[in-house]
């Protein structure tokens, strides 16, 4: 399961996922939590 050639040469990225959505988070909900994570790194 990684990249694969398709008939136009350039690489491809399948996810075996039927017809379910594919979840996402926007980097607008996650930027403030994920900056407080790194600022609390020891």
């Amino acid at each position: 399961m990684g990249p694969k050639k398709g008939p136009d040469g350039k690489l491809a990225f399948d996810l075996p996922m039927g017809g379910r959505k594919l979840p996402g988070i926007a980097a607008g909900d996650i930027g403030r939590p994920a900056y407080g994570i790194f600022q609390s790194r020891p």
